[in-house]
């Protein structure tokens, strides 16, 4: 297995303990190669990192982001690090060699073996990614001539060689120029502009995201107007019951490492109590919010349908 993840120094412990979690669910393995593009990360943390690859006997292989950086032309308001748009350039970060791909973002871990994963027919398409809850929210903004499944970019799957045929860097980067530099949702919105319609839908255990653990399933599709293609609740139930990949967005309730309200925020700790970033600090989440996030999830799980539709018209995202 190929997988490449994206980190500043800010992030450095979320990436070490996401590649823990993977390294322990995947020791059966013959091969996981892990490639950690690399935007400034400090000489402590590098050590705390192949400190995690030698405990597994693995190697972590860095790409320094630095020339990358002036490729990208961005006019947002909206800030992310830099590093969240490094995944555009995996053209020039791996070998000619790498034939698949599996991008993963630093605020996941790993719950299951992803060989599965990483052997999914792709059926002729290009990438493969979790269709987003929000899909039918953000999906406009990317001016795709026809609606489709809006995904997540936060696990994305590659076929590279397709990607290198068809010139995937070159057309993001001229999709973001076409767009001036604004991009919403950042590389989530490039990556869907341009792969809108050459994209397979994984099965939602790939990338469980927040809201459908704190959600109830008509509820989260109420809130977020889902269209009827998006998953059943079958699926949405079998993610939720069964992760492979948690994907920890905020979603109103924080992360793990800011408080222990996401409802598994244990799987997250455990790894991070074992790890070499273990007397690190919680987040500065005050008690009077920590009781808001508390009463949004009572709400979200109880609240009838319609008062659910009626928060969502109201803009109350």
């Amino acid at each position: 297995m190929n997988i490449i993840y994206s980190s500043d120094d800010n992030y450095a412990r979320h990436v070490g303990i996401s590649i823990t979690s993977l390294y322990d669910h995947n020791q059966d393995a013959e091969t996981v190669n892990v490639y950690l593009i690399d935007d400034g990360i400090s000489e402590e943390n590098h050590k705390n990192l192949d400190a995690v690859a030698e405990k597994y006997n693995r190697k972590i292989t860095y790409v320094p982001l630095g020339p990358h950086k002036t490729k990208l032309t961005l006019n947002n308001k909206w800030e992310l690090p830099i590093s969240a748009y490094a995944r555009l350039f995996v053209t020039e970060m791996v070998p000619d060699s790498v034939e698949r791909l599996l991008y993963l973002d630093c605020d996941t871990v790993i719950c299951d073996s992803l060989e599965e994963l990483w052997n999914t027919d792709l059926e002729g398409k290009t990438i493969a990614a979790v269709e987003d809850v929000a899909s039918c929210v953000f999906q406009a903004e990317t001016d795709s001539p026809e609606p489709y499944r809006y995904i997540c970019s936060g696990i994305v799957l590659i076929d590279m060689k397709k990607w290198r045929e068809s010139n995937a860097q070159e057309r993001m980067m001229a999709y973001l120029d076409g767009r001036k530099g604004v991009v919403r949702h950042h590389d989530q919105t490039i990556l869907n502009g341009v792969f809108w319609n050459d994209c397979y839908i994984l099965h939602p255990r790939y990338d469980v995201l927040t809201p459908t653990f704190i959600m109830s399933y008509d509820n989260l599709k109420a809130y977020f107007k889902l269209w009827d293609r998006y998953y059943t609740k079958k699926e949405i139930k079998e993610s939720v019951k069964n992760p492979a990949i948690i994907h920890f967005t905020s979603s109103n309730i924080g992360r793990p490492w800011e408080n222990n309200k996401h409802p598994k925020a244990n799987i997250y700790r455990r790894y991070w109590k074992a790890s070499a970033w273990s007397d690190l600090p919680e987040g500065t989440f005050k008690p009077s919010y920590d009781k808001i996030q508390r009463r949004t999830y009572w709400l979200y799980q109880h609240l009838p349908v319609n008062l659910i539709q009626l928060l969502s018209s109201s803009g109350k995202k």
